[in-house]
């Protein structure tokens, strides 16, 4: 890097370097609460090996959307086994679960991280998943969110009277 363009260039990185600790942060925060609500909302439906199925109910958490379903297969598989009741149960805590986590928690968790529009993780992952197939789409919000902070810190700022 030329000595002139260093300072900007180590200013942009810690920038960087923020937002993907808030992200990661952020993240983990949310799978945490996935994993301990699924655990403990198996634990009351009697199901055998809820704390195992918190877990990867939680680790499944941090591919957004799908891993929702991936999260599911396995609790509803062994519910299932037991009874069609306990399936049905189970899908209904995982539901309740999914709806506080997609609509409740993970946008508030997510604005305060890095500050990023729903709609725009939505078509984030759309982008990113149609070229880079499930990798891209497991990593676009992380990538969306790097390249919104790179966008703010090289533009220019609007005067205060053309601020909205």
């Amino acid at each position: 890097m030329p000595t002139r363009y260093r300072g900007s260039a180590r200013e942009l990185i810690r920038t960087t370097a923020h937002v993907l600790s808030a992200w990661v942060a952020g993240q983990m925060l949310d799978m945490t609460v996935v994993g301990v609500l699924t655990w403990v909302g198996l634990s009351l439906l009697g199901m055998p090996l809820a704390f195992p199925l918190g877990l990867v109910a939680g680790m499944a958490n941090f591919i957004p959307y799908l891993g929702t379903f991936i999260g599911a297969v396995p609790a509803l598989l062994i519910a299932l086994s037991i009874s069609p009741r306990e399936a049905l149960m189970v899908a209904g805590l995982y539901a309740f679960i999914q709806a506080f986590e997609g609509y409740v928690m993970s946008p508030f968790i997510q604005k305060r991280a890095v500050s990023m529009p729903p709609a725009l993780t939505i078509l984030s992952q759309t982008i990113f998943g149609a070229f880079l197939g499930m990798w891209g789409f497991a990593f676009a919000s992380p990538i969306t969110a790097v390249l919104l902070a790179v966008i703010d810190h090289l533009s220019t700022p609007l005067p205060e009277d053309e601020q909205v």
